[in-house]
């Protein structure tokens, strides 16, 4: 199952299938994707101590673990969030073409579950992607 939705930072798809939301994005099914949970104590690989408090308070920041898993946490008390709450988690992926920009009708003809926004799907900046080691981080984007 493919939804579209306004994620807290752009349109995206979510899905519980790596698999899938690959084959969508017409990329390497193994391609790695970001993992939106709805609380920090969701994240079921190792966060270094060092970083715990950082990511837990973060907010529109994806975070590549040492494990290579990355994850966002959701804003709290935000919509994204109640949606997340749902379902426990969901894989993410921003809904559009590989290297393109958001193209409404393309999304809505791909995923199996619109979810409706009233105010529309905005394209927004996507979020920091910050790599941890057990000692430093790294930004990447």
């Amino acid at each position: 199952m493919i939804y579209l939705k306004q994620t807290e930072t752009t349109v995206g798809f979510l899905s519980k299938s790596k698999k899938e939301l690959n084959i969508i994005k017409q990329r390497d099914i193994n391609k790695a994707l970001i993992k939106e949970v709805p609380y920090f104590s969701d994240i079921k690989h190792r966060v270094p101590k060092k970083f715990r408090k950082q990511m837990r308070n973060s907010q529109k920041v994806t975070y590549i673990l040492p494990s290579g898993c990355s994850y966002r946490v959701a804003s709290a008390n935000s919509n994204h969030q109640k949606f997340l709450k749902k379902f426990g988690y969901f894989y993410s992926t921003s809904a559009n073409k590989t290297g393109e920009k958001f193209e409404n009708n393309w999304a809505k003809n791909r995923a199996d579950v619109v979810v409706f926004e009233p105010c529309g799907f905005q394209e927004l900046k996507s979020s920091k992607i910050i790599k941890l080691t057990k000692i430093k981080q790294k930004g990447i984007r």
